[in-house]
């Protein structure tokens, strides 16, 4: 419980009677340190040429008063011959501070007026940090053999495959090793930023800001899969409302882009491709596992060209649609079409008692529990009788897209 608090230095007289007195005015209070979404990647073909690079990036951001950032070195495995620049040079800034984006704008550091709208005085911060990333992409060429943008969902994608973290390069706050480890830093980075595709995260309700903060992330990752994103809302809301202080872990992977996932799945022979939600619930009495799952209903797979031409119109629509990270907006059409949904089951196990079972119905009115004898597994059956459409998917997909 907070109390409203007021401090004062009190003026005496020889007799210790107070004679006056003036309000203690408090320090300032830090805002919470946040990372970037915006990234910037600087592609070598040496790592000498990277540790150069790294050398450059501190002189500039130095002399624009920029303090706070990482410099991620993460290596490729070499697995991959046409990789040509396997060392990459990965920046994060800190969110930059209402001060320093004030100086950056009116010294017009990074040519921030030039990358603005011309006459704008007031610049959020987000496009004073994407005027920073806009201006390393314009003079960097001569350290670095190529450059690329990042964001959290490219940093994860490249530590899912063939890439690694090699070091660690901090700046600022975010020099201490105990505050912040290495990999809690990279996780940060990642996956427990805001990522469209796939977050992560362990907490407690209690803990009442980085809760509020979780809730938001969970949303932007769901965003474009309204039962899911509903559905796991009400059921986080739930269970901050009745178990304050359980234990809980969420991994929310939400794709969106069925055809593509599919393909990587099946060529690959890997099943984390598709699309899943598992938030564990722990508290002193129970266990609590809500599971987000696809479900089939039985309707047969039509080939691949006609699912294409329906749900994108042509496969130059879909194939755009790719780039531009437009195909979640195809995604009901496209799994209505194979007759899949999104589903929302938890499985509930406490002490010596029988397993529990229940669906979480996401509708117009609302979100309902239904009791069910057993989690769906239908999703095995459409992969299991579908090996023909897989097969002509990725024989069609072969001729645009290549590893």
């Amino acid at each position: 419980m907070r109390f409203p608090v007021a401090g004062f230095y009190l003026d005496v007289d020889e007799f210790g009677t107070p004679i006056s007195a003036v309000l203690v005015e408090p320090v300032p209070e830090e805002p919470a340190l946040a990372l970037s979404p915006l990234h910037w990647i600087g592609c070598c073909s040496t790592n000498d040429r990277r540790t150069t690079a790294l050398d450059e990036i501190d002189h500039v951001l130095e002399d624009a008063g920029i303090a706070d950032y990482l410099a991620l070195f993460v290596d490729h495995d070499r697995s991959n011959p046409a990789v040509i620049h396997p060392y990459l040079c990965y920046l994060v800034l800190a969110r930059v501070p209402a001060p320093v984006g004030a100086s950056l704008r009116d010294g017009n550091i990074f040519g921030i007026d030039d990358y603005c709208n011309a006459g704008e005085t007031d610049y959020p911060d987000w496009q004073v940090e994407e005027a920073i990333i806009a201006a390393f992409h314009s003079r960097w060429f001569g350290k670095c053999d190529s450059m690329e943008q990042g964001y959290p969902e490219k940093l994860t994608g490249l530590l899912e495959l063939a890439w690694s973290v090699t070091s660690v390069h901090r700046r600022g706050k975010l020099r201490s090793q105990t505050a912040y480890s290495d990999d809690f830093l990279i996780h940060l980075c990642s996956v427990e930023s805001r990522n469209a595709v796939l977050y992560r995260r362990l907490i407690r309700p209690e803990f009442s800001l980085g809760w509020t903060n979780t809730l938001d992330n969970v949303a932007y990752t769901l965003q474009g899969n309204p039962v899911w994103q509903q559905g796991t809302l009400y059921y986080l809301a739930d269970i901050a409302q009745r178990f304050p202080r359980c234990s809980v872990s969420i991994e929310c992977y939400n794709p969106m882009n069925f055809l593509m996932y599919l393909y990587d799945a099946i060529r690959k022979d890997d099943s984390r491709y598709f699309p899943s939600i598992r938030i564990l619930v722990i508290n002193d009495k129970e266990m609590r596992l809500l599971l987000g799952k696809l479900c089939w209903n039985g309707t047969r797979a039509r080939p691949p060209e006609e699912v294409i031409n329906r749900a994108f119109g042509s496969f130059d629509e879909f194939f755009l649609s790719q780039p531009t990270q437009t195909a979640w907006e195809y995604e009901n059409t496209v799994c209505e079409l194979y007759g899949l949904s999104y589903r929302l089951t938890e499985v509930i196990g406490q002490t010596n008692d029988p397993i529990d079972l229940r669906e979480l119905v996401v509708g117009d009115e609302g979100c309902q529990w239904v009791t069910v004898d057993r989690v769906d597994d239908s999703f095995h059956d459409f992969l299991a009788s579908s090996s023909d459409h897989f097969e002509a998917l990725c024989k069609l997909f072969s001729t645009f897209f290549v590893e």
